[in-house]
């Protein structure tokens, strides 16, 4: 007989949190992979003076679309929850700030995404995956 594993309000959430973030991340990194993928990227950071524009442009693709794809599936996701958290600091100091953009802007070009992925990234990476997730759903058919 099959036993179903029950799953807390806590797993749940960190599921919709995973997963919400993951496919933000996914959105965000996929273009960074098209047409002239992390150079046509690292062009834009350029002309904006972020360091290492190549570099950054090649580790913020990783981080967004692998990354991603590891938050949603729940792998990993205290290292991708820290990298995330990280990228988003540069982003906003290095882009947003530097540029002299405010937390909410009239034209819809804020911080205030990146806050929220901010503590988002935090909170998955501090609390972990929770036990919805493909490594858990796979093991538990292995053993059944």
């Amino acid at each position: 007989m099959r036993m179903m594993q029950s799953y807390t309000p806590r797993d749940w959430a960190l599921l919709i949190l995973r997963v919400g973030l993951g496919i933000t991340l996914i959105v965000h990194g996929l273009p960074k992979f098209s047409g002239a993928g992390p150079v046509a990227f690292a062009r834009y950071l350029r002309v904006h003076h972020f360091p290492a524009p190549l570099f950054s442009a090649w580790i913020m693709a990783v981080v967004e679309l692998v990354g991603g794809i590891a938050m949603v599936a729940g792998i990993q996701t205290t290292y991708v929850g820290w990298a995330a958290a990280v990228e988003r600091v540069f982003v906003v100091w290095l882009l947003k700030i530097a540029g002299h953009v405010r937390f909410v802007s009239a034209r819809g070009t804020g911080w205030e995404l990146d806050f929220l992925l901010f503590c988002m990234a935090v909170a998955v990476a501090m609390l972990g995956a929770g036990a919805v997730t493909l490594e858990n759903v796979v093991r538990s058919r292995r053993t059944t």
